[in-house]
C-alpha cells in the first residue's frame, strides 16, 4: 500500500511510517460490531504486489487508485467469548463479552519491531501511547497524554565536536589580536625603513 497518511481520530498522531498495510476486512453489518477508522491513507493510495528488488518506475504512476484505506481501526461492540475445554481446544463460551468491549487493530506490525520502534525520524512509541490513551482516558486526558515532548535547546553534539568548537571559540580572540599586532608591527617596520 502506497500513499500518504492523513486523517486520524487519535489526538496528535506522531510521525509514523507504515511499511506494510495489512487489510482489515471486517463487515460490521454481519457481526453487529461498530468499526471506526482511526488512521487512514489519503485518497491517492494504491497497491503493488512487491516481490523484492528495486521498485520499477511505473508503480509511481498507478493505473487505479484505491481511495482512502484504513491503517488503524477501532472495533467496538459485543465480541464472542471463547474458552478452553478440558482437552485445551478453544470453544465458544456461553456468555459473550460486555457490550462496551473495544479492540484497536493497527495494520502494520513492522513499525513495532525493536530496530524501528525507536527510530529517530518516527515516533512509533508515541503512537502506541496515544492509542492506549485514546482508548482508556476521557478526551481531555487523552489530549494531555498525546502531547509530544519537544527537545529544548540544541541537538546533541559529540564530545569531539564540542572540543573542536570550544578550541576555535576560545582561541579565535587571542589569534585575531595576535594577527592584528603582527600586522601593526609590520606596518611600523615598513614606515621606519622607508624614512
Amino acid at each position: 500500500m502506497l500513499g500518504r497518511i492523513t486523517t486520524t481520530a487519535i489526538d496528535q498522531k506522531p510521525e509514523t511510517l507504515f511499511h506494510i498495510r495489512n487489510p482489515s476486512d471486517i463487515c460490521p453489518e454481519a457481526t453487529q460490531l461498530i468499526v471506526d477508522t482511526l488512521i487512514s491513507t489519503s485518497e491517492v493510495a494504491w497497491s503493488y504486489d512487491w516481490k523484492g528488488g528495486w521498485l520499477p518506475e511505473e508503480i509511481f504512476r498507478p493505473a487505479q487508485l484505491l481511495g482512502r484505506q484504513p491503517l488503524a481501526i477501532r472495533v467496538s461492540g459485543t465480541f464472542p467469548a471463547v474458552r478452553r475445554d478440558t482437552s485445551g481446544v478453544l470453544i465458544r463460551a456461553l456468555q459473550d463479552s460486555d457490550p462496551g468491549a473495544e479492540m484497536i487493530l493497527i495494520g502494520c506490525s513492522e513499525m513495532f519491531k525493536n530496530d524501528v520502534l525507536f527510530h529517530p525520524d518516527y515516533r512509533h512509541d508515541q503512537l502506541l501511547l496515544n492509542t492506549v490513551a485514546n482508548s482508556i482516558y476521557s478526551p481531555d486526558l487523552s489530549r494531555l497524554q498525546s502531547r509530544a515532548q519537544t527537545v529544548k535547546g540544541f541537538v546533541f553534539q559529540s564530545t569531539v565536536s564540542k572540543r573542536f568548537w570550544r578550541i576555535i571559540v576560545v582561541s579565535l580572540g587571542p589569534l585575531l589580536l595576535l594577527i592584528y599586532g603582527l600586522l601593526r608591527i609590520r606596518s611600523r617596520y615598513r614606515t621606519s625603513t622607508l624614512t
